[in-house]
């Protein structure tokens, strides 16, 4: 169960993080031009260089998920990837993706399931186990409400797992992750 909730909450933080990653790229061009031109004292460029540092650090860590839920992906049979593909990537429900391939809901949901676990096990393969995406995942808020709400959908309030940043995120519906992680971004 546990590695269904953590493959999960990388395929559904998926389709964020291209955005995600516009918004560090351009944090990273505003505060090196702010650095730039202004007069700012030997402590204040370095305080914007590392804060410069960590967005990169932090644009890198989401790009290694990206780059790993792809890799998962390429790793399934066809019928596998195309409900998958469907469901967390272009965000049809179950019930479309029913109609679509002919099948009952719930045969959707079983192929999900084994698509969710097989993807999981390319994670591991390629090193990723729960330790090391718990290690990703803290780092991220907005992907700390993603794996909350998902454990909660799930019944497991033992899995919960809280962020260790300052600033609390409450994201328990989808559509406030992008405004959220962004507002996370701007204000660090």
């Amino acid at each position: 169960m546990e590695k269904k909730i953590w493959a999960k909450t990388v395929l559904q933080a998926y389709n964020y993080i291209g955005r995600i990653c516009r918004v560090i790229d351009k944090q990273v061009l505003e505060r090196s031009a702010m650095s730039h031109l202004n007069s700012y004292g030997y402590d204040d460029t370095i305080a914007i260089t590392e804060s410069v540092i960590d967005l990169i650090e932090r644009k890198k860590a989401l790009l290694i998920l990206k780059f790993m839920v792809e890799d998962s992906v390429q790793f399934l049979d066809d019928n596998l990837r195309k409900v998958l593909v469907l469901f967390y990537f272009d965000r049809r429900t179950v019930a479309e993706i029913s109609t679509m391939i002919k099948v009952s809901p719930r045969t959707v949901n079983r192929i999900l399931d084994k698509a969710i676990l097989k993807c999981f096990m390319q994670f591991e393969k390629n090193g990723f186990n729960i330790d090391s995406l718990k290690k990703y995942i803290l780092t991220e808020p907005w992907l700390v409400g993603i794996y909350n709400s998902i454990v909660e959908k799930s019944r497991r309030p033992d899995l919960k797992i809280s962020s260790s940043s300052k600033k609390k995120i409450n994201l328990y519906s989808i559509n406030t992750i992008y405004s959220s992680s962004v507002k996370n971004y701007l204000y660090r």
